[in-house]
């Protein structure tokens, strides 16, 4: 089985950028008493995610975007000494206390950028998994998203390897025993 381990350890320093997106189908496209009549996020699955301008990138799926979750993954990611964090105007990111560099733009607003403050480069990994979902998986379920997108984060990770490089990047991730469809699907 290969794995696509996060450095546990990484924590980012330089220009850092934090979303959250919401990955699930469109209400439109769901069925009987599952569809519903607006593109809200109620039902989807929350990931957030980390991306140091010209580096690295950190993401995983996460129970509930609530306060103390995305707190969490800041402070567990982006090291007190980095040289920028940016966030959008979410309520969770406002009291980030510990981070005297952190800029929110407020998109509501329509403040997409200001100076060096932007969350365009996250941005573009949103667009990326949710390209990679509709364009070759066609669909993911929840229980598996996290390994999608770890598969997503590796692969952005190792963006500037060769393509032999990476082959052996992605050989050195095997482990174990094969992975059989009962354990896949338990």
């Amino acid at each position: 089985m290969v794995r696509f381990a996060q450095d546990a350890h990484l924590r980012l320093r330089g220009k850092v950028e934090i979303d959250e997106t919401y990955v699930g189908g469109k209400s439109i496209n769901r069925h009987g008493r599952r569809s519903g009549t607006g593109g809200g996020s109620a039902d989807k699955t929350p990931v957030v995610g980390a991306v140091e301008r010209k580096g690295q990138v950190i993401a995983k799926v996460l129970g509930a975007a609530s306060q103390f979750e995305l707190q969490n993954f800041v402070r567990d990611v982006v090291s007190p000494k980095a040289e920028l964090l940016v966030t959008d105007a979410h309520l969770a990111y406002r009291t980030l206390g510990s981070f005297p560099q952190h800029e929110i733009i407020n998109h509501s607003h329509g403040e997409y950028r200001r100076g060096d403050a932007h969350t365009n480069s996250i941005e573009s990994v949103w667009a990326l998994l949710k390209r990679q979902i509709v364009g070759v998986h066609h669909w993911v379920s929840p229980k598996h998203l996290n390994k999608y997108v770890q598969e997503m984060s590796w692969r952005l990770n190792r963006r500037g390897l060769t393509v032999a490089n990476r082959v052996n990047d992605l050989l050195a991730c095997a482990e174990g025993e094969k992975l059989s469809y009962k354990a896949l699907i338990a």
